[in-house]
């Protein structure tokens, strides 16, 4: 692996989310805080959050894509899956799929977790031409009551810099209920990507 940190970083997370998906915060301007685990390369900032995984997801970017990829098929993520009220996601992404996609916009889907399971998001840049202003990525609990957002503005970074020089972004949330969460990115930069998703302990 090339030197790539972990780092916990205090996200924003909309509670309660009536208006689930525009990373907008509460009207009281203070909206609490929730620890997302994100990778930052080049840190030498911590050990990485787990050892379930993280070290191969992280030495399977490093191979390139196809190992990123591995056994997976491409799912085309263009369907209308109703997850809750005014969301819709493209498709439900499992560890037997994965996502091919491009920046600047967003990419909606479900992954299937239980409680106290962590839903790991990897997004390996397989092409790379300006790396925009803001990264936004929010998981919700089923039913989209409860939102947890990572903004890299606000960490400091953004989508090229997260990503190192394995040119592999990676940042998991724990879920505290059992089911269904909807999972969406949204970046300004341009790029292509492809995107993975892994249930982890």
């Amino acid at each position: 692996m090339r030197g790539r940190g972990y780092l916990v970083v205090m996200a924003m997370a909309t509670m309660a989310c009536g208006g689930c998906g525009d990373r907008s915060t509460p009207a009281d301007g203070s909206p609490p805080e929730v620890g997302v685990e994100l990778g930052l390369p080049d840190k030498g900032l911590a050990d990485l959050p787990s050892a379930d995984g993280a070290a191969a997801d992280l030495a399977a970017a490093d191979a390139g894509p196809a190992t990123f990829v591995g056994n997976r098929s491409e799912d085309p993520c263009v369907g209308a899956i109703n997850v809750c009220k005014g969301m819709v996601a493209g498709c439900t992404l499992d560890g037997q799929h994965y996502i091919r996609g491009s920046f600047p916009g967003t990419r909606k889907f479900v992954v299937t977790a239980a409680a106290g399971k962590k839903i790991r998001i990897l997004v390996y840049l397989e092409s790379k031409l300006s790396p925009g202003t803001e990264t936004d990525l929010d998981w919700f609990e089923p039913g989209c009551t409860d939102e947890k957002t990572l903004k890299l503005s606000a960490a400091g970074t953004d989508l090229f810099t997260a990503a190192g020089s394995d040119d592999t972004f990676i940042a998991e949330q724990v879920m505290k209920v059992s089911g269904d969460h909807l999972v969406t990115i949204w970046s300004d930069a341009v790029a292509k990507f492809l995107l993975r998703a892994d249930v982890v302990n």
